[in-house]
């Protein structure tokens, strides 16, 4: 009983500093930039625009999901933090990574994350700074950049959107970084929104399209300046009176644009009363014109027509709509509606692919330019080929454009013919159900499609292969004649999280959140799989499969015949598998042999949580000597002179956990794994003189407490009725310390350095 008051005071000790230090913490500390310039690199950064990215001698990512509400103060961050680790540690599996920037890179728009360039990092991260009103107003997005030694820290303006889609980009050849965005300009909530390009350089905006229908950025290159958008035509614009006309036009602009390529004139009278503003603000180029032939004769043919002359004749009589898709794969993909058809080709709208080399010829008409489109999906396949869809080109045997995507249990790639549109189909994996998919990458001989789908508390990293014959597939599936290079591959029991930057592949290495849960919470920092073997070779479908997946399987399958934590659960060994699992996802073994002692502590013998043989089955397990019973396998989990008896084999942990996250996972272990406390006893029955102890002790302690405030209390009254009384005679026992009754002194707090256990 007295080792439990104990514990309940250490408890509340704890409290008070734990308390104490977060006070001390939400004042913000101070962060010294890491020494020395070998971030410095003369190379283009690799996968720039995720929550990783490749630059010189460093793989620089965020350190794991969190959310814009945490305490940003500068210096205070380590978990959402950016973080560096070398090159050859990521491939080594060794985690030795450090804080760069001590701030929440983090915002709502998850197909941008942080960039580099020129030895510097640009990126988003929720509002620090305190509201008139005393409030830190998080909801807000800052733009920055730091040096890549976490020195030099630029602001440049802060939105009240934090979902505002952004990108960070450079032009060739110079070296200027601007922040296209969607919103509005800076310091300007009242204004309008817009297309905006900010440059880092002389901080100024320059806003490229108000009033755009659509936009859409570079999915594949998140460093394009370029962006498309479309725009709509009115007529009248500048008047009392404008009207809408049916179509529409698309129009491209690089972030470096500061005018117009075209002269557009407004009615004076109209800008005198407006203050000058333009009634129609749009500083792109246009690619194409949606103007009818019958345009003319409607008085449709606005300012906004710029190529509509001699010898140039519209394909359709009234006119185009436009309906952006991506920009992707060099070009642009968007569908076309006829005004009064709707559909070019009969029946609906189909899905167009407009090259940039054709864009950047001299000779490009915007009008004329509607009959020189690639046809990549008739009416009748747009469903397919939709946004969910991966595109790439390949032009031989008479095909350019193809498409992967998911039909209920498969994923179909789709070979478009260029001679008509027409479309040849292949099945390359049967079992895609609830697939998302992420990527395409290429690697050897194989075409990869990386795809995502619900798995535990995240999203699995599966891959299949894309571009193979209709030979290499014709087996998947059959009487197990599974063509195994061929045959999808999930990577481990991989959980990245959900509504998060998607998984990145560096070095031929998958970065991902790691979102397995432990007990009911999972933290989300980031892991590190290898694509490649302990000789660097990369493993295909087959060779992973065997090599990574197969040995994972023989620990955690759970299927008791092939796994060996089932087989152990099965053969009631429970506490035992509980203790290899705690050390296999852990590497650790130290709550394992605590929670024996504090079972010693409280009176057990050393074999009341495990017997002999469970504890010497767990050494052996835990120091990589040969297993024998109770643990009775042939399999001895060793790859060389390696052991696969831990996650940290087939998964690297990168970056910094947090105190808070590190004691809640811990607390979980230890709870998860078997042990002993006094409730168990409670719960078995106190003894009735353990029982009238449990209740007198507590109430004698608060008669005592109340007697010595009863006495203090009288102990003042009595020497303030004496006050103003002639001195009397007093003895002095200042050096009898037992003579002090009350205890008010500090000396009555001091002990005799001894504890009592």
């Amino acid at each position: 009983m007295r080792k439990l008051y104990k514990n309940i005071l250490v408890c509340a000790t704890a409290a008070v500093l734990a308390a104490g230090s977060i006070s001390f913490a939400a004042c913000g500390d101070t962060f010294t930039p890491l020494a020395g310039d070998d971030f410095k690199s003369t190379a283009d950064a690799i996968s720039n625009g995720g929550f990783a990215v490749e630059y010189g001698k460093y793989v620089y990512f965020i350190n794991g999901a969190t959310t814009h509400e945490d305490d940003n103060s500068f210096g205070t961050p380590v978990k959402g933090a950016l973080m560096r680790i070398s090159v050859d540690d990521l491939k080594k599996g060794k985690n030795d990574a450090q804080i760069v920037v001590p701030s929440l890179i983090v915002s709502a728009d998850y197909t941008a994350g942080f960039f580099i360039y020129n030895d510097r990092v640009y990126y988003a991260t929720p509002n620090n700074v305190k509201s008139m009103s005393g409030e830190i107003e998080s909801d807000w997005l800052d733009f920055k950049s730091a040096s890549l030694n976490g020195s030099d820290v630029q602001d440049y303006f802060r939105l009240s959107d934090n979902a505002t889609a952004f990108r960070f980009v450079q032009k060739e050849g110079d070296k200027t970084v601007y922040l296209l965005y969607n919103g509005k300009k800076p310091d300007d909530n009242d204004g309008t929104a817009g297309i905006q390009s900010y440059n880092t350089e002389t901080k100024t905006c320059t806003t490229i399209a108000e009033g755009a229908s659509a936009y859409v950025f570079n999915s594949l290159d998140k460093t394009d300046p370029y962006v498309y958008y479309t725009m709509p035509v009115r007529g009248m614009i500048d008047s009392d009176a404008p009207y809408s006309i049916a179509y529409n036009q698309v129009y491209r602009a690089c972030a470096d644009v500061t005018e117009a390529p075209y002269e557009y004139t407004w009615n004076q009278e109209y800008l005198d009363e407006h203050d000058g503003v333009a009634p129609y603000v749009n500083l792109g180029t246009i690619v194409l014109d949606g103007v009818g032939k019958l345009s003319e004769d409607k008085n449709e043919l606005t300012q906004f027509t710029h190529d509509y002359k001699d010898g140039v004749e519209p394909l359709s009589p009234a006119g185009y709509t436009y309906t952006l898709q991506s920009y992707t794969n060099k070009g642009v993909y968007f569908t076309r509606d006829d005004v009064t058809t709707n559909g070019s080709q009969g029946g609906g709208a189909s899905l167009y692919y407009l090259a940039e080399s054709d864009i950047q010829k001299e000779d490009w008409n915007s009008i004329t330019g509607n009959a020189a489109l690639d046809i990549v999906a008739k009416p009748t396949e747009t469903s397919h080929a939709s946004t969910s869809a991966l595109f790439y080109i390949d032009e031989k045997d008479g095909y350019k454009h193809h498409y992967i995507y998911v039909d209920g249990d498969n994923m179909i790639r789709a070979d478009v013919k260029t001679a008509d549109a027409s479309v040849e189909k292949q099945e390359i994996w049967y079992d895609a159900n609830g697939a998302t998919l992420v990527s395409l990458s290429e690697k050897d001989s194989y075409g990869y499609v990386w795809f995502t789908r619900t798995n535990g508390s995240g999203m699995s990293i599966e891959r299949a292969v894309y571009n193979g014959d209709a030979e290499d597939y014709e087996t998947l599936g059959f009487d197990n004649r599974d063509n195994a290079p061929y045959k999808a591959l999930k990577l481990l029991d991989l959980q990245h999280k959900s509504s998060w930057y998607p998984f990145e592949i560096i070095e031929d290495t998958v970065l991902f959140a790691d979102a397995e849960s432990v007990g009911s919470s999972s933290y989300d920092y980031i892991g590190a799989v290898s694509l490649t073997n302990a000789e660097g070779k990369y493993l295909n479908n087959a060779e992973f499969e065997e090599e990574v997946n197969g040995k994972w399987n023989e620990l955690n399958a759970t299927d008791s015949k092939k796994g060996y934590f089932a087989k152990l659960t099965a053969d009631e060994k429970g506490s035992l598998s509980n203790a290899l699992t705690y050390y296999f996802k852990t590497g650790k073994t130290d709550l394992f042999y605590s929670n024996i002692k504090d079972a010693e502590d409280l009176g057990k013998k050393d074999t009341y949580l495990y017997t002999e043989d469970e504890k010497e089955a767990f050494k052996k397990f835990t120091e990589n000597k040969d297993i024998d019973n109770p643990l009775d396998s042939t399999n001895q989990f060793r790859d060389g002179d390696k052991s696969y008896r831990t996650r940290s084999y087939f998964i690297t942990s990168l970056g910094t956990v947090i105190e808070e996250d590190q004691e809640a996972i811990d607390e979980y272990w230890k709870g998860y794994l078997k042990n002993y406390t006094l409730a168990e006893e409670e719960d078995e029955g106190l003894e009735d003189w353990e029982l009238a102890l449990a209740i007198v002790v507590p109430v004698l302690a608060v008669a005592c407490a109340g007697l010595i405030a009863w006495l203090l209390i009288m102990k003042k009254k009595k020497q303030k009725a004496e006050q103003g009384k002639p001195e009397r005679m007093r003895v002095d026992t200042t050096d009898d310390k037992d003579l002090d009754v009350y205890g008010t002194g500090e000396e009555s707090n001091e002990t005799d350095g001894k504890d009592e256990e």
